[in-house]
């Protein structure tokens, strides 16, 4: 119906018997951006320092430092040291880096105060400088394919392009599939034209599906091929596609910091600590009112025992 087409196209099966193609201009390389997470892990970012296995064994180290406490307590004091818990205050305070106010002349108990604070202190080294250092440089992008994208907790959309709804119609890929029905489909987002410098150095790229080769296509037997082959190779080889290209195909926005930029730290990364906070202010209160209500009944219980045993008390 027209002698040629302005708009490329990709080859496809059943356009070959409707047009003949002429000379590549360039290729459609459709790639997602998307600003990359700090914390690509499902794990908070205060447990990631360590391992599971790290945690367990600083979990067991902790109950038999406290238990070798508890038994040197015991010993020297010959009182009940587990109601007062100092075995286990002394232990926490020593893994949080806090002094010790207490007293004690067994030498036991002094070796496994000391041997637990070089323990700790080593120990928390390790983790701060983890830590600092997640915090004030930018870390790795290790979201890198579809698949990884599927697996984070990003919300997804993309463009209401022709070629995306083509992919995604056609594609037999089971990651991409999977990638439109759990997070292109659910989702509507709107997408934003600007980025500030801090976040154009988040900007991550992941092509969606395999680049294409677009052609300028004529009838089948059009005498314009020739035509249009020879002018369309002579621009590529003047660089003219070429900057046109660079023109009309813009590329995705490069970061000016170093790998070793600052990062200020958002709420995000240290929310966490707020919920623990939170936590546990509610579960103290709760334990408050609990210890107040059992207060007043031993209270109430004991008055009136003391008065059944003296009721001259009452005149």
């Amino acid at each position: 119906m027209v002698d040629f087409s302005v708009a490329p196209l990709s080859l496809a099966k059943e356009r070959l018997v409707a047009y003949d193609v002429t000379v590549p201009l360039g290729t459609a390389n459709f790639v997602t951006i998307f600003r990359h997470p700090k914390n690509s892990n499902t794990r908070n970012i205060f447990l990631l320092p360590f391992q599971n296995v790290v945690w367990i064994a600083l979990l067991v180290i902790l109950v038999l430092a406290s238990v070798a406490l508890l038994v040197a307590f015991r010993v020297e004091r010959r009182s009940d040291a587990i109601c007062n818990c100092q075995f286990l205050l002394a232990i926490l305070g020593f893994l949080c880096q806090q002094a010790y106010s207490g007293r004690t002349s067994a030498i036991s108990s002094r070796i496994t105060i000391k041997a637990v604070i070089v323990f700790s202190v080593i120990i928390y080294q390790f983790y701060s400088t983890f830590i600092i250092g997640y915090l004030l440089v930018l870390p790795p992008k290790s979201i890198r394919t579809t698949k990884q994208l599927l697996g984070s907790d990003l919300k997804y959309s993309i463009e209401d392009l022709t070629y995306n709804h083509d992919f995604f119609n056609r594609t037999k890929d089971a990651t991409a599939l999977e990638l439109y029905s759990r997070k292109i489909l659910p989702n509507n987002c709107s997408l934003s034209e600007s980025f500030d410098e801090h976040q154009i150095c988040e900007l991550q790229e992941i092509s969606l599906y395999p680049s294409r080769p677009l052609y300028v296509p004529v009838p089948k037997g059009s005498p314009l091929k020739e035509i249009f082959r020879v002018s369309l190779r002579r621009m590529l080889e003047t660089s003219v596609a070429g900057y046109f290209k660079r023109i009309f195909f813009p590329s995705k926005p490069q970061c000016m910091k170093k790998d070793f930029a600052f990062v200020q730290v958002s709420f995000g990364d240290i929310a966490s600590l707020y919920w623990l906070l939170a936590v546990g202010a509610i579960f103290g209160i709760a334990v408050l009112l609990v210890e107040v209500v059992e207060f007043r009944i031993r209270r109430y219980l004991e008055m009136r025992h003391f008065l059944r045993q003296y009721p001259v008390w009452l005149d």
